[in-house]
């Protein structure tokens, strides 16, 4: 059911002339196999477009649609989910478009912004992405604050949607990710709001998951060889 839905999603061409689909400003510059982030104006609201423009053609046709097309399979089944920008469509095979959320900030440069209930919120934010067969895989730069203090999760790129697997299977997995989720945040708050970490805080901090450092040297030989690759030679940030 979720690929078939996917590839449901509208198609808009890229460069069509139309007054509902115009760029406003690059939020973020892409390269160093980054998606580029661009405010553009579609059917009179402002919405987001990520792709990866300043790559290379090879890369775009190769890890630029696969990257996308993961994006699009884990936002189809985020669709109800409260806190997850929603996705409109898919601009090209390496490009989607997506809601705008308006008077957010990255939460890790919210500073005193933030609160207590907000990482409660986030919890119970991430918990629902998990029971709807998600793993998000990059919590800690990808959570905004809204102004009214709620969390926005964004950037599903190096999400991971669940296969279908025994019911005990599955339940040991989302266990394993609840661990990675809680660790994550803790870090966030740790870097955002450190006047609010507690003593179950600091526990979780001393104690690095078995599978954690394997998980980060995998995702970095995956970006080197991706890098080697398609000619990008700078190191990710």
């Amino acid at each position: 059911m979720i690929g078939p839905l996917h590839d449901r999603l509208p198609w808009f061409t890229e460069g069509q002339a139309s007054p509902a689909f115009e760029s406003k400003e690059v939020i973020r510059q892409g390269g160093r196999a980054r998606a580029t982030l661009t405010l553009v104006a579609f059917e009179g609201r402002l919405a987001v477009l990520k792709n990866f423009a300043h790559e290379s053609a090879l890369f775009r046709r190769s890890w630029g649609r696969f990257m996308a097309r993961r994006e699009a399979r884990a936002h189809c089944c985020l669709a109800q989910v409260v806190g997850i920008p929603r996705l409109l469509g898919r601009l090209s095979p390496d490009g989607l478009l997506l809601e705008y959320v308006s008077d957010a900030t990255l939460a890790r440069d919210a500073g005193r912004r933030l609160s207590q209930d907000f990482f409660e919120r986030l919890i119970l934010l991430l918990g629902r992405v998990r029971a709807s067969g998600v793993l998000h895989g990059d919590i800690g730069r990808n959570v905004l604050a809204t102004r009214d203090g709620s969390p926005v999760l964004v950037d599903f790129g190096s999400s991971l949607v669940i296969p279908r697997l025994p019911p005990r299977l599955r339940a040991a997995l989302l266990a394993r990710a609840a661990l990675h989720d809680e660790r994550a945040i803790v870090k966030l708050k740790a870097r955002s709001a450190p006047n609010l970490m507690i003593d179950q805080d600091q526990l979780v901090l001393a104690h690095r998951l078995p599978f954690e450092r394997p998980l980060e040297l995998l995702e970095e030989m995956v970006h080197l060889v991706v890098r080697l690759r398609t000619g990008s030679t700078a190191p990710r940030r």
